[in-house]
C-alpha cells in the first residue's frame, strides 16, 4: 500500500537514472514493469565491468529495481513493440531514459506513445537535456565505463 497505489508504469530505460526513479514510484505502492533489452539491463552484469568480485545478488541492480515486475522485449521487431503500446494503453506514465534519437528508431518517442495512450504522462530523463549540441550524447555515473552512439568511451 501507498499513496502510488493504482498507479501503473511502464519504464524504458537501464542502469540507474530512469531505473531509480522508477524505484521509488514502485516503492511508493505504483504497479511498475521494466522493459528490459533481450540481453537485460547492462547493470545486472555491472560487477564485471567495473571488476569487483561478482556475488551471489547483485545489490546494486536489486536495489535500483526493487518493487518492480519486468520483461524483455526486442524493440526492433513489431511483435515488440506491439507489446510496449499494449502495456502503454493500460499504463497511466511512461518513464524512460532512452536517447531521442533512440525513442524514434524503436517508436517509442513522445508523439507514438501519445497517439497509443492520448493521456500518458511521458516522463523523460536525460544527462544533457532536450535541446543543444549534446543531446544526442549518452550520459552515466562518473564510475561507469559506457560508450555513445559513436563509440567514444564516456565516464
Amino acid at each position: 500500500m501507498g499513496p502510488l497505489e493504482g498507479i501503473k508504469v511502464v519504464e524504458l530505460g537501464t542502469f540507474f537514472a530512469a531505473p531509480r526513479c522508477g524505484r521509488h514510484l514502485a516503492d511508493m505502492g505504483a504497479d511498475l514493469i521494466k522493459v528490459e533489452p533481450l540481453r537485460g539491463d547492462p547493470l545486472r552484469g555491472i560487477e564485471a565491468v567495473l571488476g569487483v568480485p561478482i556475488l551471489e545478488y547483485n545489490w546494486t541492480f536489486e536495489l535500483t529495481n526493487r518493487n518492480k515486475r519486468s520483461l524483455t522485449l526486442d524493440l526492433s521487431t513489431q511483435q515488440g513493440k506491439d507489446i510496449i503500446y499494449e502495456l502503454v494503453k493500460k499504463a497511466d506514465i511512461f518513464l524512460t531514459s532512452c536517447l531521442p534519437y533512440v525513442q524514434k528508431k524503436l517508436e517509442v518517442d513522445y508523439e507514438t506513445m501519445r497517439k497509443v495512450n492520448p493521456k500518458i504522462i511521458f516522463a523523460e530523463v536525460t544527462a544533457w537535456g532536450l535541446s543543444g549540441p549534446d543531446k544526442d550524447r549518452d550520459g552515466y555515473d562518473a564510475a561507469c565505463p559506457c560508450q555513445d552512439r559513436n563509440n567514444r568511451r564516456v565516464g
